[in-house]
């Protein structure tokens, strides 16, 4: 017998609002990032994955099918692409195709997440959820930053969170992955309190994340990053969204003409330390050590400027377990994990053909934000949170690390389940279809 669509029509309705229900919750949960990160980084990986499992299920439960739009995903796609060919010259192939592997695991779990989140029901009982999780999540996060800090790193060894080591300096250097998280969420968070408890709220949730992360995280690149967030951030909500089509035509420079530097100086960041020197100034022994990475990065960039060393192998390049010839930095390698910038580890290890590709991504992203956010003060978060994940991928971390590709992942989902209308699908909506550089209306964001 066929099924009677009058009888059917009201089931797969009511399949069709649990999966779209169950969705929901993709809006609320990449928030808890920043808890997480406080008890283990490593763990965001994992909780991405359940996350876009919850996606799939939601997908399964209400018969939807999620809709993905091919132009996001063509840059990335071409970038893995180029890795994958870049087994064929690399300098250890099992290396290249090992991260190429993971990276497309990352490629797959970050489509299907986002498209998930892109499908869910940002219902006022969502937003007012992912408020109290942004609320209480982050303050519970910027606790442990003071609490580890004035305790002079007993705290997270006290509750197990980390092992304890001789040297003191890295024993209080383990809340900066959490303070790294904290820096990309702060703005999105700090808009989600303003559009349920006003401008108060808002000034004093990113005044006490910017004295915490200032005064008590031992992460350099964490608060850089919030500094510059905050300003483009700022500067967004003063001039308009227009704004961000220069901020990625500076990036997008940046990104490609970073190793021009030689140009200047063979060495170029010597002429920093110089510079330092005759000043009476000391650098940290971090900033020292990246100074000679970033030297040495550039000259192995010179030696293969088109095709790169090959996807992953920053680890092997020749000369990188030289140690340092400083006095000031007892037994530092020249390139102990990877060059500790995301620009220079894209151009060593995949050249400019990879440099460009990944133009390409940072080109994409902002241009989304500028087209696509809902009124300007989501592009305003948006762009903060877009600028603090770039900023310390420039000085921080290795930019294949999977928990810090995890925390962009999540960072975009929140942003897409709350801050504005879908990333991945056609405009159809007639604020989408104004023209993006026309005049800002949304004066009151």
């Amino acid at each position: 017998m066929r099924d009677d669509p009058a009888r059917s029509a009201p089931a797969d309705a009511a399949r069709g609002g649990r999966g779209r229900s169950l969705s929901a919750l993709l809006i609320v949960l990449p928030l808890l990032a920043v808890p997480l990160s406080v008890i283990a980084n490593r763990g965001l990986v994992p909780f991405a994955v359940v996350l876009a499992l919850v996606g799939l299920v939601a997908q399964f439960r209400g018969r939807w099918a999620v809709r993905y739009q091919v132009a996001p995903l063509v840059p990335f796609a071409a970038v893995l692409a180029w890795g994958a060919l870049s087994t064929v010259w690399s300098l250890d192939p099992e290396v290249s195709l090992q991260r190429w592997m993971k990276l497309v695991g990352h490629f797959l779990l970050g489509a299907v997440l986002l498209a998930a989140v892109n499908e869910g029901l940002a219902t006022n009982a969502a937003r007012a959820w992912a408020t109290r999780v942004a609320l209480w999540g982050g303050a519970g996060a910027l606790a442990v930053l003071a609490a580890h800090a004035l305790t002079g790193g007993v705290f997270l060894v006290a509750l197990g969170l980390t092992a304890p080591h001789p040297d003191p300096q890295i024993v209080r250097s383990a809340t900066n992955p959490a303070a790294t998280v904290i820096a990309v969420f702060a703005a999105p968070a700090a808009l989600l309190l303003y559009r349920r408890h006003g401008a108060p709220a808002m000034l004093t949730a990113l005044a006490v994340t910017a004295g915490v992360v200032v005064l008590f995280s031992e992460s350099f690149a964490a608060k850089v990053g919030l500094g510059l967030a905050l300003a483009v951030g700022g500067l967004v909500l003063w001039q308009g969204r227009r704004t961000l089509r220069w901020l990625a035509l500076l990036l997008v420079a940046l990104v490609l003409v970073l190793p021009a530097l030689r140009l200047i100086d063979p060495a170029p960041f010597s002429l920093l330390r110089t510079a330092a020197a005759d000043h009476g100034l000391t650098l940290p022994g971090s900033a020292l050590h990246r100074t000679y990475i970033y030297d040495f990065v550039l000259g192995r960039i010179a030696e293969r400027p088109l095709l790169g060393w090959g996807l992953g192998t920053s680890r092997v390049l020749p000369g990188g377990r030289d140690h340092v010839p400083d006095p000031n930095l007892n037994n530092h390698e020249f390139l102990p994990l990877h060059p500790h910038n995301g620009v220079l580890e894209v151009w060593v290890e995949l050249g400019a053909v990879g440099a460009l590709g990944f133009a390409a991504i940072v080109w994409l992203v902002l241009t989304a934000i500028r087209r696509r956010a809902a009124d300007r003060g989501a592009a305003a978060a948006l762009a903060a949170a877009a600028t603090a994940y770039m900023t310390i991928g420039m000085l921080a971390y290795g930019i294949w690390s999977s928990w810090w590709i995890a925390t962009g992942i999540l960072a975009a989902a929140a942003a897409i389940g709350m801050l504005h209308p879908p990333l991945m699908r056609a405009a159809t909506r007639r604020e989408e279809q104004r023209p993006a550089d026309g005049p800002d209306h949304d004066r009151r964001w």
